[in-house]
């Protein structure tokens, strides 16, 4: 087996419009670093196309006997895995996106006995393995979500006057926009208009088209499009905010990149106890409140403008915990070695 090869499927698109897309582009880009040669399979739109699926069964017939890696939710993922193995492809390392795998397989949503065969399960938090391990898995190891980290944006002169409050994902109601809007509606009726705002970035999902009907007339809420971090000027610009709110509560979540990026930049998080947000953000780096209660978002919000949190310190931390996210760090070639992806 030439280890020096690997196979990599999945949602690969030109323009990375969402947290999984961007993952993979980042797997994609630290591989060919480590490889020489990676093998790409566009996963994007293939249960729409399936003449896409002659590409995968030839690349399968070519490159059975190398490492495949394949990056997908299970709703996509477990198809074409079941394919690559039908075609004689053993060597399959399923590198999990999202939060809810190990329930989805505890409530036997998922094929459970299919999964133990494959090379390795990879998930991205502690507990995700330590709930598959106690549920009889023997191939599941656990690789933090990481990204390339080059630059870290000067926060020691942030003197901002009022808070300033930003949300940096897709914009969809189960990423807790809704609360987030209602929390700054009932702040602003108690007088606080002038203390504080959000901005938000992201592409508009498209079961929220209502949303830019909901901020209109909202003064202190702003809708900024899309903020591009593949450059130093996207982290200068998110560097600037004070507290990152992320009161999720969707189904997909896993370790989102951009709590990555809010450390990156110095930002404290304001987070739900959704999924692995527990994991990731303490109380030295955020806050954690339940999910889908728009009162503990309101409380909490009061309070970061009222100065009952020390927003440098968190600050401080988040920034200097974000290192320890490299990809440089997390995909090693002595971690590959381990699972039997790499040799020397």
């Amino acid at each position: 087996m030439n280890n020096k090869k690997i196979l990599f499927v999945g949602l690969i698109e030109k323009v990375a419009k969402n947290g999984e897309s961007m993952k993979n582009h980042l797997f994609i880009e630290r591989f060919k670093e480590l490889y020489d040669k990676v093998y790409t399979f566009d996963a994007k739109g293939v249960r729409h196309k399936p003449w896409k699926i002659i590409k995968l069964v030839w690349q399968c017939l070519c490159y059975h006997e190398i490492p495949i890696f394949v990056s997908a939710s299970p709703s996509v993922g477990e198809p074409l895995v079941k394919l690559m193995w039908m075609l004689g492809c053993t060597n399959i390392y399923y590198w999990m996106v999202g939060g809810t795998f190990h329930n989805k397989v505890e409530n036997g949503e998922l094929d459970k006995v299919f999964y133990q065969k494959l090379k390795y399960v990879i998930v991205q938090s502690p507990r995700m393995l330590d709930s598959l391990l106690r549920q009889g898995f023997s191939n599941v190891y656990f690789v933090s979500n990481s990204k390339r980290i080059d630059y870290l944006p000067d926060i020691s002169n942030r003197s901002n006057s009022n808070t300033r409050f930003v949300f940096l994902s897709r914009i969809n109601p189960a990423k807790g926009c809704g609360e987030i809007i209602e929390s700054v509606k009932k702040l602003n009726e108690l007088g606080y208009q002038s203390r504080f705002s959000v901005d938000f970035y992201g592409a508009i999902d498209l079961v929220y088209p209502e949303f830019p009907k909901l901020i209109k007339g909202i003064g202190n809420i702003k809708y900024n499009g899309f903020l591009d971090l593949t450059n130093n000027e996207g982290y200068d610009l998110l560097s600037k905010y004070d507290m990152m709110l992320f009161p999720t509560y969707w189904d997909g979540e896993g370790f989102p990149g951009v709590i990555i990026d809010s450390y990156i930049a110095g930002v404290p998080v304001l987070a739900s106890d959704w999924s692995l947000n527990c994991d990731y953000v303490t109380e030295k780096t955020g806050i954690i409140i339940p999910h889908h209660n728009q009162c503990r978002l309101f409380e909490e919000m009061k309070k970061v403008i009222e100065g009952q949190y020390d927003l440098s310190l968190m600050s401080q931390n988040s920034q200097s915990l974000a290192m320890h996210y490299d990809n440089r760090l997390i995909l090693t070639k002595e971690r590959l070695i381990e699972i039997g992806a790499y040799s020397e």
